[in-house]
């Protein structure tokens, strides 16, 4: 019985340090992947930030091209008003007939 017994706890022993090792194995891993966890997160919080920089950037890029166009359509549209108005200056009646 007592040989039983030994044996018993000499098998109990070494499951338990096989048990061990294999938690100690599991432990490692799961540090390893909360680190890489860790490490990817912030690569998605530097990419996020990174989009929204370049997503405001694009909105004051169209923002300064719309406004550019706005000028250069009023720009044009004056240039049209002044050209009519020297048209009408130098190409009416009174001013084609001939002078005595």
């Amino acid at each position: 019985m007592i040989d039983d017994d030994a044996l018993l706890l000499t098998e109990l022993e070494r499951e338990t340090r096989t048990l061990r090792a294999r938690n100690d194995e599991a432990a490692r891993q799961v540090d390893m992947l909360t680190r890489t966890a860790a490490e990817e997160q912030e690569a998605l919080r530097i990419a996020a930030n990174k989009v929204d920089s370049l997503r405001a950037q694009l909105e004051e890029l169209h923002r300064r091209r719309r406004a550019a166009k706005n000028a250069a359509l009023l720009e044009q549209k004056r240039m049209q008003t002044a050209q009519a108005h020297v048209a009408q200056v130098f190409c009416s009646p009174a001013r084609l007939s001939p002078r005595s």
